[in-house]
C-alpha cells in the first residue's frame, strides 16, 4: 500500500487534472499522477497506478488511496466505482494506459454485434453476466468482432 508522504491536486493546460503524490511503497520512491488525461485537451485515455497486477482490456476501480483495482460484478461495492478500462497490463506499484470512453481492440476478442458488454467477475468484460452478479453494469458496445466501444453506464442493482 502507497504511503503517502506529499499530496497536491494539479491542473494542467486544457481539461486535464489529477492528484500528484509523492510517497513510498515497500520501501521505494513513488510518485503518483492519477487519474491525468493524456494527449489532446477532452481526450479520453487516462493514466492509473496498478494496486495489484493489472492485465490488459480490463476494468478497473480506484481504491481509497488512487491505486486501480479489479471491478467486481459479484461485489455490490463496485457497483459505483467502475472507473475505466485498462489497455495495458501493469504489475502492483506501476503506471498504466487506461480508457474510459473510446475504442479498444483486441485480436483475442470475439464480441457478438448489437449485443452490450458488462462489467464481469475481476474486472473482465462479458457479453454474460455472471450467475453471482449483484448489479449489470454495461461498459460498452462492440463495433466489430475484435473492437469495443468503452462508454461506462450507471449500474443496475439486482435482486
Amino acid at each position: 500500500m502507497l504511503t503517502p508522504r506529499y499530496s497536491a491536486k494539479l491542473t494542467l493546460q486544457g481539461d486535464s487534472s489529477g492528484d500528484l503524490t509523492l510517497g513510498s511503497l515497500d520501501g521505494q520512491l513513488v510518485i503518483q499522477l492519477a487519474p491525468f488525461y493524456r494527449g489532446p485537451s477532452g481526450g479520453s485515455t487516462l493514466l492509473g497506478v496498478a494496486g495489484e497486477a493489472i492485465g490488459g482490456n480490463r476494468l478497473a476501480y480506484l481504491d481509497s488511496s488512487g491505486l486501480a483495482r479489479y471491478a467486481s460484478a459479484n461485489n455490490i461495492l463496485h457497483a459505483n466505482k467502475v472507473w475505466a478500462m485498462s489497455t495495458q497490463a501493469a504489475s502492483a506499484g506501476n503506471s498504466f494506459n487506461a480508457v474510459r470512453t473510446g475504442e479498444v481492440e483486441e485480436g483475442s476478442w470475439n464480441w457478438t454485434l448489437n449485443m452490450p458488454v458488462f462489467l464481469g467477475n475481476n474486472g473482465v468484460p462479458t457479453q454474460t453476466l455472471p450467475g453471482d452478479a449483484m448489479f449489470s453494469l454495461v461498459i460498452g458496445f462492440p463495433v466489430s468482432s475484435t473492437k469495443l466501444f468503452v462508454n461506462i453506464r450507471e449500474p443496475i442493482i439486482l435482486n
